[in-house]
């Protein structure tokens, strides 16, 4: 249901799990730019790819992956993942 939400563009569960392992190993927070340029994408390209990527995984508005404050620190509540697609 949630990838529905994306639309056509949808992000594969490749370029879910690669935005994820990149934010993960940062400590959750990473400057768009630097995410953009370690996923291999142009910061356009990024944010089209992140704004798709929220609507899959932030559940019912909790904010899973969201901007800082600042405008352009990409944050990952590792936390919510987990309970919100029930990980271990």
């Amino acid at each position: 249901m949630q990838r529905t939400k994306a639309g056509r563009m949808a992000p594969s569960d490749t370029e879910v799990a690669g935005v994820l392992r990149v934010l993960e190993t940062a400590g959750g927070r990473m400057h768009r730019d630097t995410l953009a340029t370690m996923l291999g994408l142009t910061a356009p390209s990024l944010r089209t790819r992140l704004a798709a990527l929220r609507r899959v995984l932030n559940v019912e508005g909790y904010p899973v992956i969201d901007v800082d404050a600042d405008g352009v620190t990409m944050m990952l509540d590792s936390s919510l993942l987990q309970e919100q697609f029930d990980l271990t």
